[in-house]
């Protein structure tokens, strides 16, 4: 069974009362720290040390652009991993912290 990424509910509570909210998930080594420390800002965490893979990121691909914030030592090929799970679960677009976009091929834009 596919498990929820840490701090998901938290935001799906946070979405009930603000559709608009963005959605931002913090990865990488200080991700952990970084989401505790945004205050009314709620972060998901992808965390440094799980495949991506093993989490359902369905909740996100109703918010798009998903916003990824690189905290830390992270590795591209964990990155990538985040990005590969949220396309798969049905995110369109997400928006790195340095700007990059990732587009879904799989996705319809408009």
């Amino acid at each position: 069974m596919t498990r929820l990424p840490p701090y998901l509910k938290r935001h799906a509570g946070r979405l009930r009362t603000d559709p608009n909210a963005p959605v931002w998930i913090a990865i990488g080594a200080g991700a952990w720290q970084w989401a505790r420390d945004r205050g009314h800002l709620v972060a998901i965490v992808c965390p440094p040390d799980e495949d991506p893979a093993g989490f359902d990121w369905s909740l996100c691909a109703r918010h798009d652009p998903v916003l990824m914030m690189p905290v830390g030592a992270v590795g591209g090929d964990q990155i990538r991993a985040l990005i590969g799970a949220l396309f798969r679960d049905g995110t369109g677009r997400v928006l790195a912290s340095d700007g990059t976009r990732y587009l879904n091929p799989e996705a319809v834009h408009g």
